[in-house]
């Protein structure tokens, strides 16, 4: 992976753990901003957001943290960070994770070398 893509991913995965703390940080900085009792209901219905698609969007992202650290390692990739931004992308990690591949064997294609499971490139 090429030192530009990595610091678009560290780019992308830091303004992502500063969104979810954002979002985790919500009620307190409501309920300090303004006073508790016109925040109690707000807080009954982050708890409902947050019971019907946050905890899904964890699943789904572990699952594809998981994936991503296993295809990442049979490509010679750094699973870790893959691991990383499947846990915080999710999905969207994986659309990344293949268009970077789809980039490499294009490149590796043009410079003429071999594709990585060892056939040759091009036609």
């Amino acid at each position: 992976m090429t030192k530009q893509i990595e610091k678009l991913l560290m780019v992308v995965l830091v303004l992502t753990v500063v969104s979810m703390l954002l979002a985790v940080m919500s009620p307190f900085l409501l309920v300090r901003l303004f006073s508790t009792k016109a925040i109690i209901e707000v807080t009954q219905l982050q708890k409902a957001v947050a019971l019907f698609f946050v905890l899904p969007r964890m699943l789904v992202g572990l699952c594809v943290a998981f994936w991503l650290m296993n295809a990442a390692k049979k490509c010679g990739a750094n699973q870790y960070a893959w691991f990383v931004l499947g846990l915080f992308l999710g999905v969207m990690a994986l659309v990344v994770f293949y268009l970077v591949r789809i980039y490499e064997m294009l490149e590796a294609t043009v410079r003429g070398d071999k594709h990585h499971d060892g056939s040759p490139a091009g036609p």
